[in-house]
């Protein structure tokens, strides 16, 4: 009876500290995402679901103005991420992309509709089932909205708020399920096709191997004093063809200053090689040249770690040959990403828009690079609110934007319309 007692005022202090109960659903929720079953695992959403489900099982409620705000961050976001790819993708496969959401969209509402009158389901569950069976939030979004601001007038003897909590109920409760079901059809479709992953993946990944150069591991910034006479008898550009990488930023100083070597000139003993590139590249090749030396304190050698996001129309379609990224502008390419996927850094890549390329290098050659490609992103990078802030008021204007066809509203709603914008 104490223990009883004593969760009673447990649930009694969440109730009245909504700040602490919304984060220690969050936090519970990551917990539970986090547990692994061999390969399995729910994920933070299905977790959060979980522990959302259990306090909501105790009569808790959330805030309309809270679950609103978590949305539109949600949605805003996800657009966000997509933008820079998304008119391509559009251009390239969109009609592809148009009839399969057609289909899925199409099939999964005729579902929804027929187990709802089969088997006589409260009103608006049925668009929480069709929500939950194709995980997609945005429709649970669009479906309560579609309640609250009156697009769709509740049956006789429901209330808008009943519909409201029933789409929840059963998007909560279909949900798991839709998930379960992805992740089981992602298990066993390659083996019912018959595809070894296994397999599939070493030869992508020998492929990717004989096609690019690995990726630059312990890169760092050091300085040789050329002391070798062989190699002050072999012009520049046969040196440039026998040792340099074709990526590592190599600068010669004589004198006191940086120079730039015609191909038919020569080093000359006591010249600098001031290099940016991977330690291998320092003890297979450089090491050849001289010794190392200790470099003053300076700025001169001290490189930054940035992203570059391909935004620019010129970048797009060129290929890293055609950049000579290394020799113009002094910067080393470390990976590149598209979609979220590293891919080789060969010289006959095609830059595509959202490309974002990972780079080592001086400040300024960095941001010179930036500007003739497109976006700067450091890892000291903020999130900029103003765009932020704004995006999101200008997608929900364009939400509220809507066409009446007869007693039918037609619109985005704030989903779409924070997608869109």
């Amino acid at each position: 009876m104490e223990e009883l007692s004593l969760f009673t005022r447990i649930l009694e202090v969440l109730r009245n500290q909504p700040v602490m109960t919304l984060f220690l659903i969050l936090g519970a929720g990551y917990l539970i995402g986090n547990i692994r079953i061999g390969s399995f695992s729910l994920g933070p959403v299905a977790g959060v679901l979980f522990a959302g489900l259990f306090l909501g099982h105790f009569d808790f409620r959330m805030n309309a103005g809270v679950m609103s705000v978590g949305f539109a961050l949600f949605i805003f976001s996800v657009g966000y991420q997509a933008g820079p790819k998304f008119f391509d993708v559009l251009k390239k496969d969109g009609l592809k992309y148009f009839l399969l959401a057609i289909v899925i969209a199409g099939s999964g509402f005729t579902v929804a509709v027929i187990a709802a009158k089969l088997l006589s389901l409260a009103p608006g569950t049925s668009a929480g089932l069709l929500a939950g069976g194709l995980t997609s939030s945005p429709t649970l979004a669009a479906a309560q909205d579609a309640l609250r601001t009156g697009q769709v007038t509740p049956p006789d003897g429901v209330t808008a708020d009943e519909m409201i909590g029933n789409v929840a109920t059963g998007y909560a409760i279909t949900y798991i399920f839709g998930l379960a079901g992805l992740i089981a059809t992602i298990k066993l479709l390659p083996q019912i096709l018959g595809i070894d992953l296994a397999k599939e993946a070493k030869a992508l990944e020998i492929e990717d191997e004989s096609g690019a150069a690995s990726k630059p591991t312990n890169v760092s910034a050091r300085i040789y004093r050329v002391s070798n006479e062989e190699y002050t008898k072999i012009p520049i550009k046969q040196l440039r063809d026998e040792y340099w990488d074709k990526t590592s930023i190599v600068r010669v100083k004589r004198d006191g200053h940086i120079i730039q070597l015609n191909p038919e000139e020569f080093l000359q003993i006591g010249d600098e090689l001031r290099i940016l590139a991977p330690a291998e590249y320092f003890t297979e090749t450089v090491a050849k040249f001289g010794e190392e030396i200790t470099p003053e304190i300076s700025t001169e050698l001290s490189s930054k770690t940035a992203q570059i996001v391909v935004i620019k129309k010129d970048a797009v379609g060129k290929s890293f040959q055609e950049l000579d990224i290394a020799r113009k502008y002094g910067v080393l390419l470390t990976s590149v990403k598209h979609m979220n996927f590293e891919v080789p850094r060969s010289a006959d890549y095609i830059l595509r828009k959202g490309d974002i390329l990972s780079v080592v290098g001086l400040q300024e050659n960095v941001d010179l690079l930036g500007k003739e490609l497109g976006h700067v992103e450091r890892d000291i990078a903020e999130t900029d609110m103003v765009t932020f802030a704004f995006g999101i008021v200008f997608g929900v204007i364009v939400g509220l934007l809507a066409v009446k066809v007869g007693q039918l509203s037609i619109g985005l709603g704030s989903a779409g319309g924070l997608l869109a914008s």
